[in-house]
């Protein structure tokens, strides 16, 4: 059962190895290849998101890990990571 389709694309930036990633609405997000990894990192009001994307062999994988950063503050700060998504879509024959 289908519940929500999202049609996001990834396009190429101006600097060398970013993308941005158009989730549509104007929502557009940086991103950048890290070795073999596609990471993109932003908050949503007071919550810091990490997301990483992975292409291995016809499978992809995604992560995400959120963590509370009420106060955004400066200097070194230990966040507590509340959340972790996993996806994992395979291509069939």
């Amino acid at each position: 059962m289908v519940r929500q389709v999202k049609d996001y694309q990834v396009c190429l930036a101006d600097e060398p190895d970013g993308y941005t990633i158009d989730e549509g609405a104007g929502v557009r997000l940086d991103a950048r290849w890290l070795d073999d990894v596609l990471v993109s990192v932003f908050k949503v009001d007071a919550l810091l998101l990490t997301v990483t994307t992975r292409v291995r062999g016809s499978t992809l994988e995604e992560e995400i890990v959120t963590a509370p950063d009420p106060d955004g503050g400066s200097g070194i700060r230990s966040l507590s990571a509340t959340g972790i998504q996993r996806l994992v879509l395979r291509r069939t024959p």
